[in-house]
């Protein structure tokens, strides 16, 4: 039996660990040459015993690079006292009483920190030594691209193309093919999934900072007024961000919504808007308030510069630096149906995304992994494989569902009429019957 994994992020690995422990021939593959990507990653206990379940000898080495969050704090407004992370989140149980994975491991507040970059590269790393041990029977392939062609039994054809010699590779049908490339995924959008959306678009302004922040995390919610520290600017609601780390070296994560009347705003006033609301989250960090602007300055034009299009949010773009600085939508979507065909299913963040709560993507690859082993293990009784794939994507949509849910006091977390709309959205697409 044969398995191909695209994307080897965190969810990716797992994915492919996963198929390996059932019996499968795998093939990871991963377009990306290198990872440099610098975000900080949250780690739940939730998340980290299925880590362990995989691979005990992979869960020590993550424990070794990962660092526990000493603080985990969540203000209302400026001046707030802390409050516990994500308090509107605290059920295990959804209304009607049933147990509800979902909320249960996003109750869980965060207990450690690693960078993804860092993540990453260890898992990868771990998969090749598995690989160098599994006598062909786990194969690792970096710098390709994933393709795939439907046939007539609509089964799914897979061929790689090299992204340096552009030379095609034919790996045949297999079995299974999982898709866990994140919440961008080309190889979803060129199979045209149905992808629903449930709220309106939020943007983010993000920047990985060399400012020591500590072992800790800090969310604000807070108002525009206050952020500008203009009374008389229009009153919009606010989400930001800090994300800190064990060592001093590893800097700071800092995300900062942006309401859509800013979207138009010009370089300066961008650049501006983010150190006001850096300072705001790093604020008890340095002493002088002079001082840690200087620094947030510097830190932030050494590793990227702003482009000037003043016709949309500014992009900080990534410069040849270690530090990173960006720009990203977010809004509450899913994929009607994560699978295609009869051997096609998509894992993760490009199933869906739906939560404000740093690294959710990562809870919910992890909670995926238990239907694709149900797949797994109905191919092997001798299902039918259209029976088994439409049992997968009920289930992966079925829990993007209830984090939708939980993500509607992130979106609307005052209208009541938004909420409602959304749930009777949902409701009506839970009961149309998937083909």
């Amino acid at each position: 039996m044969i398995a191909i994994v695209s994307g080897l992020g965190p969810n990716g690995v797992l994915a492919a660990l996963e198929l390996y422990s059932r019996g499968y021939h795998v093939v990871a593959v991963e377009k990306r040459p290198e990872f440099t990507r610098p975000i900080h990653l949250h780690l739940r206990t939730s998340y980290l015993e299925d880590v362990r379940r995989l691979s005990p000898e992979l869960f020590r080495r993550l424990m070794m690079i990962s660092t526990p969050i000493e603080e985990n704090l969540r203000s209302t407004d400026v001046g707030a006292e802390a409050l516990p992370a994500y308090p509107q989140d605290r059920r295990t149980s959804s209304r009607d009483g049933d147990a509800c994975p979902v909320w249960s491991r996003l109750s869980t507040p965060p207990e450690r920190h690693v960078r993804l970059n860092h993540a990453e590269c260890l898992f990868c790393q771990y998969l090749h030594e598995i690989a160098e041990a599994a006598r062909a029977r786990l194969t690792v392939k970096r710098g390709y691209e994933l393709s795939l062609r439907g046939v007539h039994d609509k089964r799914y054809k897979v061929s790689l193309r090299g992204q340096l010699d552009g030379q095609v590779e034919n790996l045949g049908t297999p079995q299974i093919v999982v898709i866990a490339e994140g919440g961008k995924s080309e190889t979803v959008q060129r199979l045209q999934l149905e992808n629903v959306s449930f709220s309106y678009p939020k943007y983010f302004m993000s920047a990985h900072l060399a400012i020591p922040f500590g072992p800790r995390t800090r969310r604000i919610d807070t108002d525009l007024r206050s952020l500008l520290g203009q009374p008389s600017a229009p009153a919009a609601e606010l989400s930001l961000w800090a994300s800190g780390h064990g060592e001093s070296d590893e800097g700071t994560w800092i995300v900062l919504e942006v309401p859509e009347l800013l979207l138009n705003q010009q370089t300066e006033q961008a650049q501006d808007y983010f150190v006001k609301g850096a300072m705001l989250l790093m604020g008890h960090t340095l002493e002088g308030e002079s001082d840690l602007r200087q620094q947030i300055l510097a830190s932030l034009q050494k590793g990227a510069l702003l482009a000037r299009k003043p016709s949309e949010l500014p992009d900080l773009e990534a410069a040849s630096k270690p530090s990173f600085a960006g720009t990203f939508k977010f809004e509450q979507q899913c994929l009607r149906y994560p699978a295609a065909g009869k051997n096609v299913v998509v894992l993760g963040d490009a199933a869906g995304m739906g939560h404000h709560a740093l690294s959710s993507g990562l809870e919910m690859g992890a909670l995926d992994l238990h239907p694709l082993g149900a797949f797994c293990d109905q191919l092997a009784a001798g299902s039918d494989a259209v029976h088994s794939v439409s049992q997968y994507a009920e289930t992966v949509f079925a829990s993007r569902l209830k984090l939708l849910a939980i993500g509607m006091n992130e979106y609307y977390p005052n209208a009541k009429s938004g909420r409602l709309n959304m749930l009777q959205r949902a409701a009506e697409l839970s009961r149309e019957d998937v083909r």
